[in-house]
C-alpha cells in the first residue's frame, strides 16, 4: 500500500526518446524518489544525463524496458508495409551497446532481471538504496510485443462488443 497517490508524468508524449531520463532525474533532485519506465532505445539516446557532478545522485530507479530497440514503431503501419530487414534497419534499430554495461560504467547500480519476481526484487532494492539505480527489464523481441498487443485489442474489442449486444 502506498501512503500517498502516485503522480505520473510524461515527456513529450508516451514514446518521447530524448530527454526522458534527464526530466525523472530532474523530478528526483526537485521532489524525492522518482521511478522511470523507459526503452532501452530512449535510454541509449538520454545516457549521458547520468553524468553528474561529484556528490549529486537523486534518488531515481530507471527502469528499461529492453526489447532490443524502437519497439514503438512496430504498431506503425511502416512495420507492415516494408520488408523485414529494412524495417528493422530504419526503424526497429536494434544497439550493439549493451544497456546494462553502459549503466554501470556511469556509476549507478544495475539490477538485470527478466521476470516478475525479479523484478520485484529489484525494485525493493532499488527503493532501499540511495541515488541512481537502473533495472534492466529483458522483455520478448518487438514483434512478440506486438502481437501480445493486438490480441489483447482483439480480445478487448470482442468483449466491448459483446457487453453492448453486437455482432
Amino acid at each position: 500500500a502506498l501512503a500517498e497517490p502516485l503522480r505520473v508524468l510524461a515527456n513529450r508524449g508516451v514514446n518521447g526518446i530524448e530527454g526522458v531520463v534527464s526530466t525523472g532525474l530532474g523530478v528526483a533532485l526537485a521532489s524525492g524518489p522518482t521511478v522511470v519506465l523507459v526503452g532501452d532505445l530512449s535510454f541509449l539516446h538520454d545516457l549521458t544525463a547520468m553524468v553528474r557532478p561529484a556528490g549529486v545522485d537523486p534518488p531515481c530507479t530507471v527502469v528499461v524496458a529492453d526489447n532490443g530497440g524502437g519497439g514503438i514503431f512496430s504498431f506503425l503501419p511502416q512495420a507492415g508495409a516494408l520488408p523485414g530487414e529494412r524495417f528493422e534497419r530504419l526503424f526497429g534499430t536494434p544497439q550493439a551497446v549493451d544497456v546494462v554495461d553502459v549503466a554501470r560504467g556511469m556509476g549507478v547500480r544495475v539490477a538485470d532481471v527478466g521476470d516478475p519476481a525479479a523484478l520485484r526484487s529489484a525494485m525493493d532494492e532499488a527503493a532501499r538504496s540511495r541515488g541512481i539505480s537502473v533495472v534492466r527489464v529483458r522483455l520478448p523481441g518487438r514483434q512478440v510485443n506486438a502481437a501480445l498487443h493486438e490480441e489483447l485489442h482483439r480480445q478487448m474489442a470482442s468483449a466491448a462488443y459483446e457487453a453492448l449486444g453486437l455482432p
